[in-house]
């Protein structure tokens, strides 16, 4: 149970663009380390144990770049870097899958790797502060919920699916945000003498 709590209240942090994201997804993560041991999901126990070095290090990027209220400035990757990170999305999920199937006791390989590759390039994207987290978010999301039910999680299949709902809200909130700070940008330009 404290688990799903930490796991909805990070994720509600993040959708606020603030700092508590990260220390209250790591006791979060280092829950879900250990139910996913036991319950045979050791892709999603990796990325759990990834994502704690990972919250450890988007804490400390975040918590430089905060305002005096903890919250951080956000932005959208590049076009260019859009196709960098479907890739490396792509690499990571067949080699998770390669690992989870040929040397695991997996019996979710595949479904597992997809969840779990895709986590990381989300994370990662986190912790840059780039929009298109969210897009991660609401795949994974959508995918753990039949993933987790399947595995005896009814409680985690659940929360993925909150998390589904909050991932959605976070991607429109934070594309609202982008679209006032453009508009913001564009009329500073127009107000600039030449």
């Amino acid at each position: 149970m404290i688990a799903v709590v930490t796991g909805i209240a990070s994720v509600l942090f993040s959708i606020r663009r603030h700092v508590l994201t990260y220390p209250i997804g790591l006791v979060s993560v280092l829950l879900y380390v250990w139910f996913c041991y036991h319950g045979g999901l050791y892709g999603d126990m990796m990325v759990n144990l990834f994502f704690a070095i990972l919250s450890i290090t988007g804490w400390y990027a975040w918590y430089a770049n905060a305002d005096r209220e903890h919250l951080v400035p956000i932005s959208a990757l590049a076009k260019r870097h859009r196709y960098s990170y479907l890739f490396a999305s792509l690499v990571l999920i067949l080699c998770i899958w390669f690992v989870l199937h040929y040397f695991t006791t997996s019996t979710v390989a595949f479904p597992d790797a997809f969840v779990t590759g895709l986590s990381v390039i989300g994370m990662i994207l986190m912790n840059q502060r780039k929009i298109e987290h969210w897009w991660c978010w609401i795949i994974v999301d959508a995918c753990s919920i039949p993933l987790f039910w399947s595995k005896g999680l009814p409680l985690t299949s659940l929360q993925f699916g909150l998390l589904h709902c909050f991932a959605w809200w976070g991607f429109f909130s934070w594309r609202q945000q982008l679209s006032a700070l453009d508009n913001d940008v564009l009329k500073e330009g127009f107000n600039k003498p030449a």
